[in-house]
């Protein structure tokens, strides 16, 4: 194989495997899955503990956003398998570098927190 060839052959690698770091550069694929059973049994009936719940979950939502993000969520009831439906829907695309603009995520993840607080509050309370 000669000099040429074997540069050739490198060439072509290097290039490739830039490839895959500009693709996962532009991607807008969801980078998280967040699935939250929320408890709302007897033993959580106490509305400051639900009020933790809807908070943290809220933080969990507003942390993971600005990655992409699918998150399900519904309430946890005596047969949770028959009853579960996954009210809480959201999906948020990641922003690629091609797109990203500090303005537009902090729209979507005010949008994704005001979604999921909405649909918990009626979950929850």
């Amino acid at each position: 194989m000669s000099s040429k060839q074997y540069l050739s052959i490198i060439g072509v690698m290097l290039l490739a495997s830039g490839c895959q770091r500009v693709k996962d550069a532009v991607s807008t694929t969801p980078q998280m899955g967040i699935v939250a059973l929320i408890d709302i049994s007897v033993s959580t009936d106490q509305a400051s503990l639900r009020q933790r719940y809807h908070k943290e979950l809220v933080e969990i939502v507003e942390k993971v956003v600005p990655y992409g993000a699918m998150i399900r969520a519904d309430a946890i009831r005596a047969t949770p398998l028959a009853e579960t439906t996954f009210p809480i829907r959201i999906d948020v695309p990641r922003m690629s570098v091609i797109d990203k603009n500090e303005f537009l995520l902090e729209d979507a993840v005010k949008k994704a927190k005001c979604v999921f607080s909405s649909i918990a509050i009626t979950i929850l309370f």
